[in-house]
C-alpha cells in the first residue's frame, strides 16, 4: 500500500504538470519552442508508466489519447508509446493499437513517408492482433495484410524494406495452412492470394512466386 501511495502522489504531480503544459500549448500553440514538445512527451510517458504500475489501464488510454490530440504530439512519440505498450511486463493492448494506428496514419500522410517505420508498425500491429485474436482466420488481421499490400503498390523496388516485405508475404501464405487442413479451402485460398499479391512487390521472391502460383493454380 505504501508503494502505491508513492506512485499516486507522483502521478498527481505529473498530471498537474501535463495540465499546465497542455493549457500553455492550447493558448500559444504557434509559439511552442523546440524543447516543449519533447518535455510534454516525457511528462506524458512518465505519467503513463506510473499508471501502468498502478494497473490503471483505462487512465493510460485517456492519457495517451489526450497527448495525441495535442500540438506537441509527433509520430515518433506515438511509436515509442505503442512499442512500450505492446511489449514488456505491463502490456496495454488498447493503448498499443491506438498509438500504433495513429502514428501509422501520420507516417503515411507525410510528404516523404519513412517506410522503415511504416514496416515496423505494420509488423507490430499484425503481431499484436494475432496474439490477441489468435491464428484463426480473422477479418482484422486480414485487413492489415491488405493494407500493407496497398501501401506497397506503386512504390519503388527497394522503398519498402525487403525483409519486411518477405515477412508479410510468407506469414500471410502460411496462415492458409490451418484452414486448408480443416477443409476450409476458400479461406485458405484467400490467405494464399494475399501472400502472393504481396510477394509480387518484393524483390528476390521470384522462386517463391512461381511455387505460390503453381499451388494456387492447382486449387482452381
Amino acid at each position: 500500500r505504501g508503494l502505491g501511495d508513492v506512485y499516486k502522489r507522483q502521478l498527481l504531480v505529473w498530471m498537474q504538470m501535463l495540465k499546465s503544459i497542455s493549457a500553455r500549448n492550447s493558448v500559444n500553440s504557434d509559439q511552442i519552442n523546440t524543447i516543449e514538445p519533447e518535455r510534454f512527451f516525457i511528462y506524458t510517458f512518465c505519467a503513463y508508466d506510473i499508471q501502468g504500475r498502478l494497473n490503471d489501464l483505462g487512465s493510460q488510454l485517456l492519457n495517451v489519447k489526450s497527448f495525441a490530440s495535442s500540438k506537441a504530439c509527433k509520430p515518433h512519440h506515438l511509436l515509442q508509446i505503442g512499442l512500450s505498450a505492446s511489449q514488456g511486463p505491463r502490456l496495454n493492448h488498447e493503448v498499443a493499437c491506438f498509438a500504433l494506428n495513429e502514428c501509422l496514419s501520420s507516417f503515411l500522410s507525410s510528404a516523404a513517408p519513412d517506410y522503415q517505420n511504416v514496416a515496423l508498425v505494420m509488423r507490430k500491429l499484425i503481431s499484436n492482433a494475432s496474439i490477441h485474436k489468435g491464428d484463426a482466420d480473422d477479418d482484422l488481421v486480414y485487413s492489415m495484410y491488405k493494407q500493407a499490400y496497398r501501401i506497397m503498390v506503386g512504390l519503388k523496388e527497394d522503398e519498402y524494406p525487403i525483409e519486411e516485405g518477405k515477412w508479410l508475404a510468407m506469414t500471410a501464405w502460411n496462415r492458409a495452412a490451418v484452414p486448408v487442413r480443416l477443409g476450409q479451402i476458400e479461406v485458405g485460398k484467400k490467405w494464399m492470394t494475399v501472400g502472393l499479391d504481396i510477394a509480387k512487390h518484393v524483390p528476390g521472391m521470384e522462386a517463391y512466386k512461381e511455387c505460390m502460383e503453381e499451388v494456387l493454380g492447382n486449387w482452381k
